[in-house]
């Protein structure tokens, strides 16, 4: 697991780069897994999340299937601060490619 700070969450530093580096993933290098420590959810959709730093740093997350799960409600309806542990993947709309964190489990 990779810990990312709250000095990190830039686009600076959580880039493109960062994650070209880390593939290919395969047998024997698996897609890594990243903490990000005390995020604020900024924004909800559906469990669609703007995770939020105290830096005003922001990435777009995402937690499948948890809209009626314990995880689901704690990204609703959480007010203290609680870890994310999740990958990096890149996500391509509007023929616009940008960066999303997908959400594994919380720590409360």
């Amino acid at each position: 697991m990779i810990s990312i700070s709250k000095k990190d969450w830039s686009e600076k530093k959580i880039n493109q780069r960062l994650i070209d580096k880390l593939e290919p993933y395969e047998t024997g290098n698996s897609r890594p897994i990243f903490l990000f420590e005390n995020p604020r959810v900024l924004n909800n959709k559906h469990i669609f999340n703007i995770l939020i730093s105290n830096k005003k740093k922001s990435i777009l997350a995402k937690s499948f299937n948890s809209l009626k799960t314990k995880m689901g409600e704690c990204l609703l309806n959480f007010k203290e601060k609680l870890n994310v542990i999740g990958t990096l993947k890149y996500n391509y709309f509007n023929n616009k490619k940008t960066y999303q964190l997908i959400i594994l489990d919380l720590i409360l």
